[in-house]
């Protein structure tokens, strides 16, 4: 009775998938009239509201790549800053369960930042924040997203090959 809907193709079983840790914003997306097959706006909100109580549970579950900690611990002196486009709440829970917010001089989601990947105007915007040339920038990532988001900064950009991404799409 939990789940008022559950013929969202592709959506429900999206959200059970361990390895798909960034679903929300495509999933939301996908939960309109169309999917769900209602015009009930409050079934539809339901459905949301559902969807991000379990992911918010399993967001518990995230740890980090081996060493990670470590390497931002070595990088704490420096500007440390995270862009993703998940919501900002959930990179917060992500963040303090492994103990490493404290890590970082800024936090940016899909809630907060003025553009969402792989538009770079929020790595510029930071740029020019901090006054910053672009050669004297990193940006990381493990999603072929990522790397195209510094790409199109004109920053260095690291893919690291650990993450849910294929190696040779990187």
């Amino acid at each position: 009775h939990d789940l008022p809907f559950v013929n969202l193709p592709g959506v429900m079983s999206a959200m059970f998938d361990p390895d798909r840790v960034d679903m929300p914003r495509g999933a939301v997306k996908q939960a309109d009239q169309s999917t769900t097959g209602t015009t009930d706006e409050a079934i539809v909100q339901r459905g949301r509201e559902v969807y991000f109580r379990i992911y918010r549970a399993g967001l518990k579950n995230i740890g980090l790549y081996p060493h990670v900690k470590e390497v931002l611990e070595y990088f704490k002196e420096k500007k440390l800053i995270v862009l993703s486009n998940k919501r900002l709440e959930f990179i917060q829970l992500i963040l303090e369960n492994n103990r490493v917010a404290k890590l970082f001089s800024r936090i940016m989601g899909e809630d907060n930042a003025t553009c969402l990947k792989p538009d770079p105007c929020a790595v510029l915007e930071l740029l020019k924040q901090y006054q910053l040339p672009p050669a004297r920038a990193l940006f990381i990532g493990d999603m072929t997203i990522d790397v195209e988001t510094g790409h199109n900064a004109g920053v260095h950009t690291c893919a690291v090959t650990y993450g849910l991404e294929e190696k040779n799409r990187l």
